[in-house]
């Protein structure tokens, strides 16, 4: 037997899943020892290359030829949803956060469409898993030294006019996941009511961002000039002249002379 599959089965718990997994390997080791190799019997299939011990236990020899097979896109995924049942403990861990990457990766399609089940049951042990204790940040605070390390590495830092046009242009139109619609228009009358209700209540004293502030004369004199511009319409109903964006919110249908 291969050594590193020796030493992952001494490492593994006894049971069905280690004896399927070195099974898989020892298949794929059989089949084709490079991605060239396997492409050559495959005719060109998609293949990938895996670690049969994993290189996050951080063994010595993970790098090591002998411990690469190559897998097709669903032997792989196989292969790891054994090892994420085959140890208890940190290197159960390990396995399930690499389950968790590969399940949620963009090229998950490879995988030949996990079902909603099997991702449930990843994505819920991968939440166990770093819940309490098995969080790396459980019962740590970040110090001020740190906290003012963090924030010096983000001060000053500007994005290039190439960056802001590409990200511009990427939220655009369609593109925009927001693109003609209104966070409003799925809500029923109550749920509309207590919407605007809590947005009041937001923008109330000392929660409105301008609190306690005035505009200078040089501001109001720029906000008059620019209202003084825009095009006017009139009231249906007391026949004031103003600018459209008053005119929709204080009259017409809402006039009080109505």
């Amino acid at each position: 037997m291969n050594i590193y599959l020796q030493q992952i089965s001494d490492l593994a718990l006894p049971n069905k899943f280690i004896k399927i997994y070195i099974s898989l390997c020892t298949r794929a080791q059989n089949r084709a020892q490079t991605k060239t190799e396997f492409k050559l019997i495959t005719h060109n299939q998609y293949s990938e290359s895996h670690h049969i011990l994993p290189k996050s236990f951080q063994f010595d020899g993970i790098n090591d030829p002998l411990n690469r097979v190559i897998f097709t896109a669903k032997e792989h995924f196989i292969a790891h949803r054994l090892l994420s049942k085959m140890f208890v403990g940190k290197f159960k861990a390990k396995m399930i956060f690499a389950l968790n990457r590969l399940s949620s990766s963009k090229n998950n399609q490879k995988y030949n469409k996990i079902t909603s089940r099997v991702y449930q049951k990843i994505r819920t042990e991968f939440s166990r898993e770093i819940s309490g204790t098995g969080n790396g940040r459980y019962g740590k605070k970040i110090n001020d030294t740190t906290r003012q390390k963090i924030a010096n590495s983000s001060r000053g830092r500007k994005m290039s006019e190439n960056n802001k046009r590409k990200m511009s242009l990427r939220n655009q139109g369609s593109n925009n996941p927001r693109y003609g619609k209104s966070p409003l228009e799925h809500m029923s009358d109550t749920q509309l009511l207590i919407y605007k209700e809590k947005q009041r209540n937001n923008s109330l004293g000392i929660k409105n961002s301008f609190y306690g502030k005035q505009h200078s004369d040089k501001s109001k004199k720029l906000m008059s000039n620019s209202q003084k511009n825009l095009p006017k319409e009139k009231c249906n109903y007391c026949g004031l002249l103003a600018s459209k964006a008053n005119i929709a919110r204080w009259h017409n249908n809402k006039c009080k002379n109505l």
